[in-house]
């Protein structure tokens, strides 16, 4: 996926998030504004009964929901006033609740209702909190926070070109760097954690634990959601603290297909290590059309992939360098490096790996995209 087309997912998922969050969240504020500020009268129930709404869905089906309709009267200030609205805001559900919601009034029977002093015709009469609010904004929690889920589990494909060094080798750059790593890590946990926290704290501020299925659930699912990125945090920051980014040169660069090529792993030790192995990988994927059911979509795949072992296991100091030297060869019927500028498909993208294996501390995996070029 290009950086352009990632931008326009990006801004797409996060608008689509954003809104749907504050939309539900004005819902929410403006429920609570209609418990906590109308106020109580005495009502008189004339009409009870259980409505069906009937709507049609994207496939020509239909969906049906019911809603509790009560027509009541009551007085403000010397004036009669008369409505149908049950609760604060107008929800409709199963026929057992709502028929369990109209079984609360007897026609002929007073009742209390709440009415709004700057406008005594709008009243309702169930003083109960909805929790569907608060799960459609951390719906849009959940929505906003899918790029970045994709982001940090997505490697650059496009190599960068770097200039080679005097001795001839050519650096390949990480394509995601622990710090890089461990930023998004950071975004997404602050994120996701502040928006389950900030909603469900509001509704049992607000509301106390009702409906606790539910509350239970979403709160258990928001801290599950929550804990994965601050994991991949923590992780990545212990791993940082005892070894360092690996750095991959290559020999001759770019790769050519069909030919043998030299890989060089260098990479600090920060603390005492006990290094099980280090293992160098080349690594291809390919992007293509495939075309089932009249309908085309595209898939990637991994197609090859090589391993060497170049370092066995092995005591290491801190300030200690690993520095070993792999020779891989990418196969002669394989493309090359899927470059911008061309539009066919399949398309190549060729990485070097660096897997360093820890006794003791979390395990570090580098990503190196390469340029391969026809021979």
């Amino acid at each position: 996926m290009s950086s352009w087309s990632f931008g326009l997912l990006t801004l797409l998922f996060v608008g689509i998030g954003a809104g749907l969050y504050g939309w539900q969240a004005v819902e929410a504020l403006d429920q609570h504004r209609r418990i906590s500020t109308f106020r109580p009268v005495e009502a008189t129930v004339h009409t009870v009964r259980v409505d069906m709404r009937e709507t049609r869905t994207s496939k020509g089906g239909r969906s049906v929901t019911y809603a509790p309709i009560v027509h009541y009267e009551y007085e403000v200030d010397g004036r009669m006033h008369s409505n149908t609205q049950v609760l604060p805001k107008p929800h409709t559900g199963s026929s057992e609740w709502a028929s369990e919601i109209a079984s609360r009034f007897v026609e002929g029977e007073p009742c209390e209702a709440y009415y709004d002093p700057a406008n005594p015709e709008d009243a309702f009469l169930v003083k109960e909190y909805r929790f569907l609010f608060y799960g459609l904004a951390l719906l849009g929690v959940a929505i906003a926070c899918i790029p970045f889920v994709i982001w940090s589990s997505m490697p650059r494909t496009q190599p960068l070109l770097v200039p080679p060094a005097t001795d001839g080798w050519r650096e390949a750059p990480v394509a995601r760097t622990m710090r890089q790593r461990i930023s998004a890590s950071f975004l997404a946990a602050a994120a996701v954690n502040a928006g389950w926290v900030v909603t469900l704290g509001h509704y049992v501020w607000v509301a106390g634990p009702a409906e606790t299925t539910l509350l239970y659930l979403s709160a258990s699912a928001g801290l599950v959601a929550g804990l994965i990125p601050v994991w991949t945090m923590v992780r990545t920051l212990l791993l940082s603290r005892a070894i360092g980014e690996a750095r991959v040169l290559l020999q001759p660069a770019p790769v050519l297909v069909g030919k043998r090529f030299q890989v060089r792993v260098e990479q600090d030790l920060r603390v005492d290590a006990n290094v099980e192995e280090v293992v160098v990988e080349l690594v291809c994927d390919q992007t293509a059309k495939r075309t089932s059911g009249g309908k085309t979509r595209t898939e990637t795949s991994e197609i090859h992939r090589a391993s060497v072992q170049v370092v066995p296991a092995r005591l290491f100091g801190p300030g200690e360098s690993i520095t070993a030297t792999a020779e891989l060869q990418v196969p002669a019927q394989l493309d090359g490096t899927w470059l911008p500028s061309n539009s066919a498909y399949p398309r190549n993208a060729w990485r070097v790996e660096v897997d360093t294996k820890l006794s003791g501390a979390p395990d570090y995996r580098g990503r190196f995209p390469i340029l391969v070029e026809p021979a």
